[in-house]
């Protein structure tokens, strides 16, 4: 249990990681352009992992909603 409370952790570190990268990248898309943010994840994230690959998904949508709010 201790090894797998480890692995969480350190998902979760990545997980953060991952979305400071997100949050620079969305800084450095045009208009709206969610397949080019996608493409970012996959190329940040390590796919096999799910909580991060799903934290990173979250992360895209809050970003392109954000960005959405920001054009109304």
């Amino acid at each position: 249990m201790v090894n797998l409370c480890k692995k969480w952790v350190i998902d979760i570190e990545r997980s953060g990681g991952t979305l400071q990268e997100l949050s620079k990248e969305s800084n450095n898309i045009e208009g709206n352009d969610i397949e080019s943010l996608l493409n970012d994840i996959r190329s940040l994230t390590d796919q096999t992992n799910p909580l991060l690959f799903n934290t990173a998904i979250k992360a895209a949508r809050a970003v392109e909603q954000e960005r959405a709010c920001r054009r109304n």
